[in-house]
């Protein structure tokens, strides 16, 4: 049975989202060979890399739909924001950061201050 197929989304979509990764990821490990990894590790890799370039720990929660001292307790029951924009300004970062790891090429990130006045 093959069970990777083209799709707009990393790992499935549609109105249910993604199921049964465990049969994807039998075929996923005959592929690419490597060491014995769980879903969980991609979680634990994308946060510990996104705080690496710089992205601000709210918006990694955000986009990896996590709940803890960001909006956990009292700051959880008052900000309802689900931090939109911080995600959409992420993803292409760290999009960008995965293609210069892919190509080689170093990353051309320039920091700009805000301006005065």
């Amino acid at each position: 049975m093959h069970y990777l197929h083209a799709s707009a989304y990393v790992f499935g979509g549609g109105a249910r989202g993604f199921n049964n990764f465990y049969k994807v990821k039998v075929v996923l490990d005959a592929r690419c060979q490597i060491a014995p990894w769980r879903l969980h590790d991609l979680r634990r890799t994308v946060a510990t890399r996104m705080a690496d370039i710089g992205i601000q720990p709210h918006s990694i929660e955000a986009v990896l739909n996590h709940v803890s001292f960001h909006k956990a307790g009292w700051a959880g029951v008052y900000n309802r924001s689900a931090y939109t924009r911080e995600v959409r300004n992420a993803l292409p970062t760290w999009a960008d950061h995965v293609a210069s790891i892919v190509s080689g090429e170093e990353r051309k990130i320039m920091q700009f201050s805000p301006k005065a006045g």
